[in-house]
């Protein structure tokens, strides 16, 4: 009913960005908000950092990489960051 008065449309997203405004739909649909604002902020570099440091993989909002397959780059940033 909301969307009618609001003019809102449902999406189907775990994480929906819509100009300046960011939500999310669910518990761990909220870390992968904060993950992303993380990315928006800092640069995706650093959200693809934190997402492996994590091991996040519900939904991951950079793919989920795992050590094993993670360039030398995210695995250094990684490392500093956990210094």
């Amino acid at each position: 009913m909301l969307h009618l008065l609001f003019g809102a449309e449902y999406l189907a997203e775990r994480v929906s960005r819509n100009g300046k405004l960011i939500s999310s739909a669910g518990v761990s649909a909220g870390i992968e908000l904060g993950i992303t604002l993380a990315g928006i902020i800092a640069g995706d570099s650093v959200g693809a950092a934190i997402e492996l440091s994590m091991e996040y993989s519900p939904s991951p909002p950079y793919g989920g990489v795992a050590a094993a397959q993670a360039s030398p780059e995210l695995i250094d940033l990684v490392k500093s960051r956990l210094r």
